[in-house]
């Protein structure tokens, strides 16, 4: 019995976890003007591309382009991307 419970919280934990790696980086902020994006930084990692990928979406939906302004370490292998819409 234990061994299924085991197998179903693992089935629903990784069925939560792919659609939210497969959409990209967080958004955390955007009212149009602007879009903030969460993303994970690492040695042979670089999210920038997936970054601004997301960025040009969310302002392209406003019909605006994306310039990054700025970008803000919040933790060691944590920084938000700062954007404006223009």
């Amino acid at each position: 019995m234990f061994r299924f419970l085991l197998s179903a919280a693992i089935a629903v934990a990784s069925s939560w976890a792919v659609p939210a790696f497969a959409s990209g980086p967080p958004i955390i902020q955007f009212n149009g003007y602007s879009v903030t994006i969460s993303a994970g930084i690492a040695p042979g990692l670089n999210p920038k591309e997936a970054v601004e990928k997301k960025a040009q979406e969310a302002c392209e939906s406003v019909g605006k382009s994306a310039r990054l302004e700025e970008v803000i370490q919040i933790r060691s292998m944590r920084s938000h991307f700062f954007f404006i819409c223009l």
